[in-house]
C-alpha cells in the first residue's frame, strides 16, 4: 500500500468513526428529550436507591442513568457499554457530577463480561 493509500484509507476511517459518532449522539439527544421516559427511569431509580445498592446499567449510553444512580447515593454503578465511542462521554459527565469514583465504566458485551459483584439493580 502507498503512503497515499494509506493517507486515504486513515481519511476514510477517520470519517467513519465521525458519522458513527454523530449518529450515535443524535440517537442518544432524542432519548434524553423524552421527558415521560426520563421522568418514570428517575423516579423508578429514586425508588430502589439506597447507600447499600449496586447498580448495574446495561447499555448505559451517554451514563445518564448510571450518574443518577450514583448522585442518588447508590454505594456502587457499574455502567457497560458496547460502544467504545461512548466511554469517554461516559467518564466526563462522571467526573463533571463528582462521581467518577462511584461509577465503574466496562467496554463490552454484558452476556461476555465477568460481572465480579452482584447487583442490586439493573
Amino acid at each position: 500500500m502507498t503512503a497515499k493509500n494509506m493517507k486515504k484509507a486513515d481519511n476514510d476511517q477517520e470519517a467513519e468513526f465521525y458519522s458513527h459518532l454523530h449518529q450515535t449522539l443524535l440517537y442518544h439527544q432524542v432519548l434524553l428529550r423524552d421527558e415521560t421516559r426520563n421522568k418514570l427511569f428517575y423516579e423508578a431509580i429514586r425508588r430502589h436507591v439506597t447507600s447499600e445498592t449496586r447498580v448495574l446499567d446495561i447499555g448505559a449510553g451517554s451514563g445518564v442513568w448510571a450518574i443518577t444512580a450514583a448522585k442518588l447515593g447508590a454505594k456502587k454503578v457499574t455502567a457497560i457499554e458496547t460502544d467504545p465511542a461512548l466511554l469517554p462521554v461516559i467518564a466526563a459527565h462522571a467526573r463533571e457530577n463528582g462521581v467518577a469514583d462511584i461509577v465503574e465504566i466496562v467496554n463490552g458485551n454484558s452476556l461476555e463480561i465477568d460481572l465480579r459483584h452482584k447487583y442490586d439493580l439493573i
